[in-house]
């Protein structure tokens, strides 16, 4: 099977927010690379806001299922005709059709116009990304989780000695004005060691995009919403006050961190994805 048709077997399933977290991340990147597969993706949201503005165009009022009673009522008093008898139980038995198929209609609808990638988080081993924002977003030294160690690697870090600490290749980000300020190593327990980059603009350490990196699959969010740069899908949150935005590339796990506005973040990682 080739990875455009593992990917077609996983896109509806990656839809309804019920792949693994592997999974997810293998169909995100694949996305990310294959413009066909990206279409068929494209497709499912056009699908699905077209359902969205469908349902928020045609909400029932509140006498919605009393009129449709009425109207079968009505129907079936003027045929003489009918030779099915009528009587109160039945009045019942419509309305349970009645509100059966609407909560069918309203359960099938949310499912289709909510469009979160939320894969299942396992703790052993996954690093949940919002208790690694929480310990230490904004270029803390000062973890508040006492699971989670942060060594300091200097202000110009030599990016081959940071592979060789952390197991995995770094990748350096397109961000603006923003550059390097420093690196840091976080362990995290086991074999959870991320790497963490912030940038900083021209004349000012207050303001900063803290850069988190890890093998692709080991960051996960419990809860983040999706959304699509040029076509290509990023995870966004909210996380302690902070702008969040995830992606995987190349193999590793990006997570942009910062107190910026998260439109104004994503435009500065928007040359990265």
């Amino acid at each position: 099977m080739t990875q455009c048709e593992k990917t077609r077997a996983l896109i509806d399933t990656a839809a309804d927010n019920e792949l693994p977290n592997a999974d997810a991340a293998l169909v995100a990147d694949h996305i990310n690379d294959c413009s066909t597969c990206r279409a068929q993706w494209d497709a499912i949201l056009h699908l699905r806001s077209g359902i969205s503005k469908i349902k928020s165009d045609n909400q029932p009022d509140q006498d919605f299922e009393k009129r449709i009673i009425a109207g079968l009522d009505k129907a079936i008093a003027n045929d003489s005709s009918s030779a099915v008898s009528y009587d109160k139980p039945r009045n019942g038995v419509v309305r349970w059709i009645v509100m059966g198929t609407a909560a069918a209609i309203a359960l099938t609808v949310a499912a289709a116009s909510t469009f979160n990638l939320r894969p299942s988080f396992n703790e052993r081993t996954m690093v949940g990304a919002e208790r690694l924002i929480e310990a230490t977003a904004h270029h803390s030294m000062a973890p508040s989780d006492p699971g989670i160690d942060v060594q300091y690697l200097g202000r110009e870090p030599n990016l081959y000695k940071i592979a060789a600490r952390t197991g995995f290749t770094t990748r350096l980000s397109k961000l603006g004005s923003f550059a390097i300020h420093g690196a840091d190593v976080i362990d995290m327990g086991g074999d959870k060691t991320l790497l963490r980059l912030c940038y900083t603009p021209p004349g000012d350490d207050k303001i900063c995009i803290d850069c988190y990196q890890a093998p692709k699959g080991m960051i996960a969010f419990k809860n983040a919403d999706l959304k699509l740069i040029e076509g290509k899908p990023v995870q966004v949150a909210t996380v302690a006050g902070q702008s969040a935005i995830m992606l995987s590339n190349n193999g590793v796990d990006l997570l942009y961190v910062s107190p910026l506005p998260q439109e104004k973040l994503l435009a500065l990682v928007a040359p990265n994805v």
